[in-house]
């Protein structure tokens, strides 16, 4: 028996630990497939939007205290299109955030991006995402069951934190 044996692999190349976009504005050129129709299964690979504006506001904080923030994880389609097939709901806050579609809450107050000091909008634009990359063209599509797969690893190999137990941390 080996390691390998135990380690299933994706039938294509991801590459980690990426830095794609030097900044978000940048993101903006890309069209970013934030679903992810697979056409074998007829259904998204993405669930919906679901994140609360509280959610939304702690990720914004996070983001300002300099926080890591974890890869996002794309397919690069043609170098046309980015397929998000994990971190939809983080990028989306944080360009919705640049967008002024949200405000961030401090102290009771509500500031939108546009009325936020040059220094924490510098911070925001100027995120060091990092991302894992794996490419599909015409010529070597990676298949929706592949997308699943690699889904289904980056997003089920844990246990989904206990809401209860985080409420009695925080007393």
């Amino acid at each position: 028996m080996k390691l390998s044996d135990f380690r299933k692999q994706l039938p294509f190349l991801v590459q980690d630990n990426m830095t794609v976009f030097y900044s978000m504005r940048m993101l903006k050129k890309y069209t970013l497939d934030f679903d992810v129709y697979l056409p074998s299964i007829g259904k998204n690979l993405q669930r919906p939007f679901v994140w609360t504006l509280e959610q939304k506001q702690a990720l914004i904080l996070s983001v300002l205290k300099g926080m890591h923030i974890p890869n996002i994880s794309i397919i690069i389609v043609d170098h046309k299109v980015y397929q998000i097939i994990d971190g939809k709901q983080r990028l989306s806050t944080i360009m919705a955030f640049i967008d002024n579609l949200f405000p961030f809450n401090c102290n009771g107050v509500d500031y939108y991006y546009k009325d936020m000091p040059s220094d924490v909008q510098n911070a925001i634009l100027g995120l060091p995402l990092k991302f894992n990359v794996a490419y599909s063209f015409e010529e070597a599509p990676i298949a929706d069951q592949d997308k699943i797969q690699w889904f289904e690893a980056i997003n089920f190999a844990g246990t989904a934190l206990d809401k209860e137990h985080l409420k009695t941390l925080k007393g």
